[in-house]
Protein backbone atom coordinates (compact mmCIF):
# COMPACT_ATOMS: atom_id res chain seq x y z
CA UNK A 1 0.00 0.00 0.00
CA UNK A 2 2.89 2.39 -0.66
CA UNK A 3 2.75 5.59 -2.68
CA UNK A 4 4.81 5.53 -5.89
CA UNK A 5 7.50 8.23 -5.55
CA UNK A 6 6.49 9.96 -8.80
CA UNK A 7 2.94 10.40 -7.47
CA UNK A 8 3.84 12.13 -4.20
CA UNK A 9 2.83 15.74 -5.02
CA UNK A 10 -0.54 14.69 -6.41
CA UNK A 11 -1.05 12.14 -3.63
CA UNK A 12 -0.36 14.84 -1.05
CA UNK A 13 -3.12 17.06 -2.45
CA UNK A 14 -5.55 14.16 -2.54
CA UNK A 15 -4.44 13.17 0.97
CA UNK A 16 -5.49 16.56 2.27
CA UNK A 17 -8.98 16.02 0.88
CA UNK A 18 -9.16 12.48 2.29
CA UNK A 19 -8.10 13.76 5.71
CA UNK A 20 -10.86 16.38 5.81
CA UNK A 21 -13.58 14.16 7.32
CA UNK A 22 -11.49 12.62 10.15
CA UNK A 23 -9.97 15.99 10.99
CA UNK A 24 -13.39 17.68 11.03
CA UNK A 25 -14.73 15.08 13.47
CA UNK A 26 -11.71 15.34 15.78
CA UNK A 27 -12.09 19.11 15.82
CA UNK A 28 -15.84 18.97 16.55
CA UNK A 29 -15.33 16.65 19.50
CA UNK A 30 -12.32 18.61 20.77
CA UNK A 31 -14.30 21.84 20.77
CA UNK A 32 -16.70 20.40 23.36
CA UNK A 33 -14.92 17.55 25.18
CA UNK A 34 -11.81 18.62 27.08
CA UNK A 35 -10.35 15.60 28.84
CA UNK A 36 -7.13 13.71 29.42
CA UNK A 37 -9.05 10.72 28.06
CA UNK A 38 -8.62 12.06 24.53
CA UNK A 39 -10.31 9.90 21.90
CA UNK A 40 -11.72 7.64 24.61
CA UNK A 41 -13.54 10.60 26.12
CA UNK A 42 -14.84 11.51 22.65
CA UNK A 43 -16.27 8.01 22.16
CA UNK A 44 -17.77 7.99 25.66
CA UNK A 45 -19.44 11.36 25.11
CA UNK A 46 -21.18 9.97 22.02
CA UNK A 47 -21.85 6.32 22.85
CA UNK A 48 -21.47 5.96 26.59
CA UNK A 49 -18.81 4.62 28.97
CA UNK A 50 -18.61 1.14 27.43
CA UNK A 51 -17.78 2.54 24.01
CA UNK A 52 -15.21 4.79 25.64
CA UNK A 53 -13.57 1.84 27.39
CA UNK A 54 -13.52 -0.16 24.14
CA UNK A 55 -11.82 2.70 22.34
CA UNK A 56 -9.33 3.13 25.18
CA UNK A 57 -8.46 -0.60 25.17
CA UNK A 58 -7.83 -0.69 21.41
CA UNK A 59 -5.80 2.52 21.44
CA UNK A 60 -3.73 1.38 24.43
CA UNK A 61 -2.87 -1.95 22.81
CA UNK A 62 -1.77 -0.14 19.66
CA UNK A 63 0.59 2.27 21.36
CA UNK A 64 1.94 -0.14 23.96
CA UNK A 65 3.17 -2.15 20.98
CA UNK A 66 4.23 0.95 19.07
CA UNK A 67 6.59 2.25 21.76
CA UNK A 68 9.00 -0.73 21.87
CA UNK A 69 8.87 -1.68 18.19
CA UNK A 70 9.65 1.87 17.14
CA UNK A 71 12.76 1.82 19.32
CA UNK A 72 13.69 -1.43 17.58
CA UNK A 73 13.12 0.22 14.20
CA UNK A 74 15.37 3.15 15.13
CA UNK A 75 18.15 1.02 16.59
CA UNK A 76 18.28 -1.91 14.19
CA UNK A 77 16.98 -0.45 10.92
CA UNK A 78 17.74 3.28 10.78
CA UNK A 79 20.78 3.93 12.97
CA UNK A 80 23.09 1.42 11.19
CA UNK A 81 22.34 3.21 7.91
CA UNK A 82 23.79 6.40 9.40
CA UNK A 83 26.61 5.33 11.68
CA UNK A 84 28.90 2.27 11.97
CA UNK A 85 27.56 1.00 15.30
CA UNK A 86 28.76 -2.44 16.54
CA UNK A 87 26.05 -5.05 17.28
CA UNK A 88 26.84 -5.07 21.00
CA UNK A 89 26.17 -1.33 21.16
CA UNK A 90 22.87 -1.79 19.33
CA UNK A 91 21.71 -4.26 21.97
CA UNK A 92 22.66 -1.82 24.74
CA UNK A 93 20.83 1.03 23.01
CA UNK A 94 17.72 -1.12 22.61
CA UNK A 95 17.27 -1.07 26.39
CA UNK A 96 19.04 2.19 27.25
CA UNK A 97 16.85 4.37 25.03
CA UNK A 98 13.50 3.38 26.57
CA UNK A 99 15.01 3.64 30.05
CA UNK A 100 16.38 7.13 29.33
CA UNK A 101 13.18 8.32 27.70
CA UNK A 102 11.04 6.97 30.54
CA UNK A 103 13.23 8.62 33.19
CA UNK A 104 13.14 11.93 31.32
CA UNK A 105 9.34 11.91 31.24
CA UNK A 106 9.03 10.74 34.84
CA UNK A 107 11.39 13.45 36.11
CA UNK A 108 10.82 16.37 33.75
CA UNK A 109 7.74 15.92 31.58
CA UNK A 110 7.36 19.65 30.95
CA UNK A 111 10.97 19.87 29.81
CA UNK A 112 10.38 16.96 27.43
CA UNK A 113 7.36 18.76 25.95
CA UNK A 114 9.45 21.91 25.50
CA UNK A 115 12.15 19.83 23.83
CA UNK A 116 9.53 18.45 21.43
CA UNK A 117 8.61 22.00 20.44
CA UNK A 118 12.26 22.88 19.73
CA UNK A 119 12.70 19.66 17.74
CA UNK A 120 9.59 20.43 15.69
CA UNK A 121 10.92 23.90 14.84
CA UNK A 122 14.24 22.43 13.70
CA UNK A 123 12.43 19.88 11.55
CA UNK A 124 10.37 22.61 9.87
CA UNK A 125 13.56 24.55 9.12
CA UNK A 126 15.23 21.42 7.69
CA UNK A 127 12.24 20.65 5.45
CA UNK A 128 12.16 24.21 4.13
CA UNK A 129 15.89 24.16 3.42
CA UNK A 130 15.68 20.82 1.61
CA UNK A 131 12.72 21.94 -0.45
CA UNK A 132 14.46 25.16 -1.44
CA UNK A 133 17.68 23.37 -2.45
CA UNK A 134 15.88 20.64 -4.33
CA UNK A 135 13.57 22.96 -6.25
CA UNK A 136 16.41 25.34 -7.06
CA UNK A 137 18.41 22.51 -8.65
CA UNK A 138 15.70 20.45 -10.30
CA UNK A 139 12.55 22.56 -10.47
CA UNK A 140 8.97 21.48 -9.93
CA UNK A 141 8.15 18.41 -12.06
CA UNK A 142 4.91 18.08 -13.99
CA UNK A 143 2.65 15.50 -12.30
CA UNK A 144 2.42 12.23 -14.24
CA UNK A 145 -0.97 10.95 -15.46
CA UNK A 146 -2.47 8.74 -12.76
CA UNK A 147 -5.75 6.81 -12.67
CA UNK A 148 -8.42 8.08 -10.27
CA UNK A 149 -8.29 4.92 -8.13
CA UNK A 150 -4.51 5.22 -7.82
CA UNK A 151 -4.87 8.89 -6.86
CA UNK A 152 -7.34 8.02 -4.10
CA UNK A 153 -5.21 5.13 -2.82
CA UNK A 154 -2.07 7.27 -2.79
CA UNK A 155 -3.94 10.12 -1.11
CA UNK A 156 -5.23 7.77 1.58
CA UNK A 157 -1.67 6.61 2.25
CA UNK A 158 -0.47 10.19 2.66
CA UNK A 159 -3.42 11.02 4.94
CA UNK A 160 -2.51 8.12 7.25
CA UNK A 161 0.72 9.96 8.08
CA UNK A 162 -1.49 12.47 9.92
CA UNK A 163 -3.19 10.00 12.26
CA UNK A 164 -0.79 10.91 15.07
CA UNK A 165 -2.20 14.44 15.07
CA UNK A 166 -4.92 13.06 17.33
CA UNK A 167 -2.28 12.65 20.07
CA UNK A 168 -2.71 16.31 20.99
CA UNK A 169 -6.30 15.72 22.16
CA UNK A 170 -4.88 13.86 25.17
CA UNK A 171 -3.78 17.29 26.40
CA UNK A 172 -7.46 18.24 26.42
CA UNK A 173 -7.51 18.55 30.18
CA UNK A 174 -4.78 21.19 29.98
CA UNK A 175 -5.76 23.15 26.86
CA UNK A 176 -8.86 25.27 26.32
CA UNK A 177 -11.59 23.54 24.26
CA UNK A 178 -11.71 26.67 22.12
CA UNK A 179 -8.00 26.37 21.34
CA UNK A 180 -7.82 22.63 20.66
CA UNK A 181 -9.64 22.65 17.27
CA UNK A 182 -7.39 25.48 16.10
CA UNK A 183 -4.31 23.52 17.22
CA UNK A 184 -5.48 20.43 15.33
CA UNK A 185 -6.40 22.30 12.16
CA UNK A 186 -3.28 24.46 12.26
CA UNK A 187 -0.95 21.49 12.77
CA UNK A 188 -2.63 19.58 9.93
CA UNK A 189 -2.37 22.57 7.58
CA UNK A 190 1.31 23.14 8.43
CA UNK A 191 2.32 19.50 7.98
CA UNK A 192 0.30 19.18 4.78
CA UNK A 193 1.88 22.33 3.34
CA UNK A 194 5.39 21.16 4.22
CA UNK A 195 4.69 17.71 2.77
CA UNK A 196 3.42 19.25 -0.46
CA UNK A 197 6.39 21.58 -0.65
CA UNK A 198 9.03 18.88 -0.21
CA UNK A 199 7.23 16.04 -2.04
CA UNK A 200 8.47 16.92 -5.57
CA UNK A 201 12.11 16.70 -4.51
CA UNK A 202 11.63 13.69 -2.21
CA UNK A 203 10.02 11.92 -5.18
CA UNK A 204 13.41 12.03 -6.94
CA UNK A 205 15.29 10.45 -4.03
CA UNK A 206 15.80 6.68 -3.69
CA UNK A 207 13.11 5.04 -1.57
CA UNK A 208 14.63 4.35 1.87
CA UNK A 209 13.65 4.54 5.52
CA UNK A 210 15.35 7.95 5.64
CA UNK A 211 14.23 9.77 2.46
CA UNK A 212 15.64 13.10 3.65
CA UNK A 213 19.10 11.56 3.94
CA UNK A 214 18.75 10.03 0.47
CA UNK A 215 17.76 13.44 -0.87
CA UNK A 216 20.74 15.19 0.72
CA UNK A 217 23.06 12.63 -0.83
CA UNK A 218 21.31 12.92 -4.21
CA UNK A 219 21.82 16.69 -4.09
CA UNK A 220 25.56 16.16 -3.57
CA UNK A 221 25.69 17.85 -0.17
CA UNK A 222 28.45 16.98 2.35
CA UNK A 223 28.23 13.67 4.19
CA UNK A 224 28.04 15.55 7.48
CA UNK A 225 24.81 17.20 6.33
CA UNK A 226 23.28 13.81 5.54
CA UNK A 227 24.33 12.42 8.92
CA UNK A 228 23.07 15.48 10.77
CA UNK A 229 19.72 15.36 9.02
CA UNK A 230 19.46 11.64 9.69
CA UNK A 231 20.10 12.13 13.40
CA UNK A 232 17.51 14.92 13.48
CA UNK A 233 15.06 12.49 11.89
CA UNK A 234 15.77 9.92 14.59
CA UNK A 235 15.25 12.59 17.24
CA UNK A 236 11.90 13.48 15.65
CA UNK A 237 10.82 9.83 15.75
CA UNK A 238 11.92 9.71 19.37
CA UNK A 239 9.83 12.82 19.98
CA UNK A 240 6.79 11.03 18.60
CA UNK A 241 7.49 8.13 20.97
CA UNK A 242 7.62 10.60 23.86
CA UNK A 243 4.31 12.19 22.80
CA UNK A 244 2.67 8.77 22.66
CA UNK A 245 4.12 7.83 26.06
CA UNK A 246 2.66 11.00 27.57
CA UNK A 247 -0.72 10.36 25.93
CA UNK A 248 -0.74 6.80 27.31
CA UNK A 249 -0.03 8.16 30.79
CA UNK A 250 -2.97 10.55 30.58
CA UNK A 251 -5.26 7.85 29.23
CA UNK A 252 -4.23 5.42 31.99
CA UNK A 253 -4.97 8.06 34.59
CA UNK A 254 -8.35 8.78 32.99
CA UNK A 255 -9.51 5.17 32.58
CA UNK A 256 -7.88 3.47 35.58
CA UNK A 257 -7.98 6.38 38.02
CA UNK A 258 -4.22 6.24 38.58
CA UNK A 259 -2.22 9.22 39.77
CA UNK A 260 0.04 10.49 37.02
CA UNK A 261 3.34 9.29 38.60
CA UNK A 262 1.94 5.77 39.03
CA UNK A 263 0.53 5.74 35.52
CA UNK A 264 3.88 6.91 34.12
CA UNK A 265 5.75 4.22 36.08
CA UNK A 266 3.36 1.56 34.73
CA UNK A 267 3.81 2.66 31.11
CA UNK A 268 7.57 2.93 31.59
CA UNK A 269 7.78 -0.60 32.97
CA UNK A 270 5.83 -2.08 30.05
CA UNK A 271 7.91 -0.03 27.58
CA UNK A 272 11.27 -1.21 28.95
CA UNK A 273 10.14 -4.83 29.29
CA UNK A 274 8.91 -4.79 25.68
CA UNK A 275 12.30 -3.70 24.37
CA UNK A 276 14.11 -6.16 26.63
CA UNK A 277 12.01 -8.95 25.12
CA UNK A 278 12.83 -7.67 21.62
CA UNK A 279 16.50 -8.59 22.19
CA UNK A 280 15.50 -12.23 21.68
CA UNK A 281 15.12 -11.36 18.00
CA UNK A 282 14.81 -7.68 17.06
CA UNK A 283 13.80 -8.18 13.43
CA UNK A 284 11.22 -10.85 14.33
CA UNK A 285 9.92 -8.68 17.18
CA UNK A 286 9.42 -5.75 14.80
CA UNK A 287 7.61 -7.89 12.23
CA UNK A 288 5.36 -9.55 14.80
CA UNK A 289 4.30 -6.36 16.59
CA UNK A 290 3.92 -3.93 13.67
CA UNK A 291 0.76 -5.34 12.10
CA UNK A 292 -1.22 -5.91 15.35
CA UNK A 293 -0.35 -2.37 16.43
CA UNK A 294 -1.67 -0.92 13.17
CA UNK A 295 -4.81 -3.08 13.31
CA UNK A 296 -5.58 -1.80 16.81
CA UNK A 297 -4.73 1.79 15.80
CA UNK A 298 -7.25 1.98 12.95
CA UNK A 299 -9.83 -0.07 14.82
CA UNK A 300 -9.57 2.44 17.69
CA UNK A 301 -10.67 5.25 15.36
CA UNK A 302 -13.91 3.54 14.35
CA UNK A 303 -15.82 4.04 17.64
CA UNK A 304 -15.02 7.75 17.52
CA UNK A 305 -16.15 8.20 13.91
CA UNK A 306 -19.14 5.85 13.93
CA UNK A 307 -20.59 7.46 17.05
CA UNK A 308 -20.20 11.01 15.75
CA UNK A 309 -23.90 11.46 14.74
CA UNK A 310 -24.89 10.49 18.30
CA UNK A 311 -22.51 13.13 19.62
CA UNK A 312 -24.16 15.69 17.35
CA UNK A 313 -27.63 14.60 18.51
CA UNK A 314 -26.82 15.71 22.07
CA UNK A 315 -26.24 19.24 20.77
CA UNK A 316 -28.58 19.80 17.83
CA UNK A 317 -30.67 18.01 15.25
CA UNK A 318 -28.66 15.51 13.20
CA UNK A 319 -28.38 16.31 9.49
CA UNK A 320 -27.63 14.06 6.54
CA UNK A 321 -24.23 15.75 6.23
CA UNK A 322 -23.31 14.47 9.70
CA UNK A 323 -23.91 10.89 8.57
CA UNK A 324 -21.96 11.48 5.36
CA UNK A 325 -18.97 12.92 7.24
CA UNK A 326 -19.05 10.02 9.70
CA UNK A 327 -19.27 7.53 6.83
CA UNK A 328 -16.31 9.14 5.03
CA UNK A 329 -14.19 9.05 8.20
CA UNK A 330 -15.16 5.42 8.86
CA UNK A 331 -14.19 4.48 5.30
CA UNK A 332 -10.81 6.11 5.88
CA UNK A 333 -10.26 4.09 9.06
CA UNK A 334 -11.55 0.90 7.41
CA UNK A 335 -9.13 1.32 4.52
CA UNK A 336 -6.29 1.69 6.99
CA UNK A 337 -7.59 -1.35 8.87
CA UNK A 338 -7.71 -3.35 5.65
CA UNK A 339 -4.08 -2.49 4.91
CA UNK A 340 -3.04 -3.42 8.44
CA UNK A 341 -4.91 -6.73 8.38
CA UNK A 342 -3.33 -7.57 5.03
CA UNK A 343 0.07 -7.40 6.77
CA UNK A 344 -1.02 -10.27 9.01
CA UNK A 345 -1.52 -12.62 6.05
Amino acid sequence: MGVPPADLPLATLVGGLVLAAPLFIWCRYAGSVASAGGLSAFAASAGGPRLGRLQAALWTVSYLLYLPYTITYIVYYLLPALLPVPPSALAALEVALPVALSLAILRAERGVLQGLAVSAALQVAAVLALAALGLARAGWPAPPPVALTAQLAGGAQVSFFFICLSLVVYLGGEVSPHAMPRILAGAAALVLALTLLVSPVVARAPATGLPGVSLVRALGLPAAAATGLGLLTLVSIGGLIAAEFIALVRLAGHTLGLARPRAAALIAGLFVVGDAVSLLGPQAFYRLTLAPSLVALYAAQLPVFAAYPFFVRTRRRVRITDFLIAAAACLWALYGLYGAVSRLA
